[in-house]
C-alpha cells in the first residue's frame, strides 16, 4: 500500500500535461451574465507570467495564430481529483490584427486517474502491447476513444473572485456561462501486467519518474527513451522488481483525458483579463481557478488581439 501511494504521489508531482488537438463541430456561442461596459484591451507589453503566449505567423496562408496554455492550480493527486488544462486560441488574417475577433476558442482538458487492484489485464493494454511488439507502433491519434465525441451539453462558466470567501451579498461584477461541446476522451496512459503504454512522448517523464520511485539504490534498469512527440511502450522487463510484482498481482493504472471546447465572446475575455485578483471557473462539476500569475498570461494573450 505504501508503495502504491508513493507511485501515485510521484506520478502527480512530475505530471506535465499536454494534449493533442481535438476537433469541434458547429457550436453556438452563449454569452450570459450581467457584464458591465466592455473594458479596454490590456496594453501590449512584456508581462510577467510563468506560461508562454505565442504568436505564429504562417506566410503561405497569411494567417497568425495566437495561443495560450494554462495549467490549473489543482495540485492534488489525480487519485483524489481531476487535473485541468486550459488552452485559449485565436487566429487573424495577416501579421497584425486589423479588427478584434468576435470570440476566442477555449479548450478545457480534464485528466483523471484510476487505480485498481483487480486481476484482469485490460483488453486495451494487451492490444497496444501486441501491436507495438509486432512493430506497428500506435500513434497518439489512433488511440481508442473512451467516449464518443461531438456530444454537447457541457457548461463552462467563469466569474471573478475577489477573495471575499463567500461573505459578499452582491452578485459578481460579470459572469460568462458558455455551452461547450464534448470532443470525447481517450486513454493517455495504461500501466498493468502487460507493460506501460503512453500516448505521447511528452508523457515519458511520468513513466521515468514511476520507474525511479520503485527502484532500489542498487537496482539497475534499462534507459527509457521515446521519439519526440510520439508515444511508446515499455515491457515489464525494464521495470524495477517491486513494480513488476505489484503489476503482476493485478494493479492497474489508467489516465484518461476528456476534452471540451467552447467559444468565449471577446467581451468575456476582456472582463477576465481585467480581473484584479483571480477568476473562478467550472466545467460541469470540476472547479478550477486562474490566479494572478495566470491572469497575467491572459492579459498578455488578450493584448495581442488589439487592432494595430
Amino acid at each position: 500500500m505504501l508503495r502504491t501511494r508513493a507511485l501515485v504521489h510521484a506520478t502527480i508531482c512530475t505530471l506535465a500535461l499536454w494534449g493533442s488537438g481535438v476537433a469541434l463541430g458547429a457550436q453556438a456561442v452563449v454569452p450570459a451574465g450581467d457584464a458591465s461596459a466592455r473594458p479596454d484591451f490590456p496594453p501590449r507589453r512584456a508581462y510577467n507570467h510563468a506560461h508562454d503566449v505565442q504568436d505564429r505567423y504562417e506566410p503561405i496562408n497569411d494567417v497568425t495564430r495566437v495561443f495560450l496554455d494554462l495549467s490549473s492550480n489543482n495540485v492534488l493527486p489525480l487519485l483524489y481529483g481531476p487535473v485541468v488544462h486550459l488552452t485559449i486560441e485565436s487566429r487573424y488574417q495577416g501579421a497584425a490584427p486589423a479588427t478584434p475577433p468576435e470570440s476566442v476558442l477555449v479548450t478545457v482538458r480534464v485528466y483523471r486517474m484510476s487505480v485498481a487492484l483487480g486481476r484482469e489485464v485490460s483488453v486495451v493494454a494487451r492490444t497496444l502491447a501486441l501491436s507495438t511488439a509486432l512493430g506497428n507502433r500506435t500513434s497518439a491519434d489512433a488511440w481508442p476513444a473512451v467516449t464518443s465525441g461531438g456530444v454537447g451539453g457541457s457548461l463552462l462558466s467563469f466569474v471573478p473572485d475577489d477573495g471575499s470567501k463567500g461573505n459578499r451579498v452582491s452578485p459578481p461584477a460579470w459572469r460568462a456561462s458558455l455551452s461547450a461541446a464534448s470532443a470525447g476522451s481517450r486513454l493517455m496512459l495504461v500501466m498493468d501486467s502487460a507493460g506501460v503504454q503512453f500516448a505521447s512522448g511528452r508523457w515519458l517523464p511520468i513513466v521515468a519518474n514511476i520507474v525511479d520511485t520503485w527502484k532500489h539504490p542498487d537496482e539497475v534498469t534499462a534507459s527509457l527513451s521515446s521519439p519526440t512527440g510520439r508515444g511508446g511502450f515499455f515491457s515489464l522487463d525494464v521495470m524495477p522488481g517491486d513494480l513488476r510484482q505489484a503489476l503482476g498481482r493485478g494493479m492497474t493504472i489508467h489516465v484518461t483525458e476528456e476534452a471540451h471546447q467552447a467559444w468565449l465572446p471577446l467581451e468575456a475575455l476582456l472582463q477576465m483579463a481585467s480581473a484584479p485578483a483571480a477568476v473562478k471557473a467550472r466545467l460541469l462539476q470540476v472547479d478550477f481557478q486562474l490566479d494572478r500569475s495566470k491572469l497575467e498570461a491572459v492579459r498578455d494573450f488578450t493584448s495581442r488581439l488589439a487592432p494595430r
